[in-house]
């Protein structure tokens, strides 16, 4: 298989907002790695797979954190809304 540093595009009609979102915020953190780290995330790096194993568990550990919180603020709005 030919590596390409090629971007695949495709056309996706009728995206939600929801995944407009998502599109965007991913875009936003591939510039940030490359401006924090010079590059990209690829197989082909230097870091161990164990180290991109701790820092996903730590980044998923900080995304429940706030998705908690937010279950918990949308419960207590919904019972003063009942």
């Amino acid at each position: 298989m030919k590596e390409s540093n090629q971007v695949i595009r495709m056309p996706i009609k009728n995206l939600t907002e929801t995944e407009k979102e998502v599109i965007a915020v991913i875009k936003s953190r591939w510039k940030k790695g490359r401006e924090t780290y010079g590059e990209g995330i690829s197989y082909k790096q230097r870091s161990t797979n164990l180290q991109w194993v701790e820092n996903a568990i730590e980044e998923a550990a900080d995304m429940l954190q706030y998705l908690v919180a937010l279950k918990i603020k949308l419960q207590k709005e919904s019972k003063k809304n009942d």
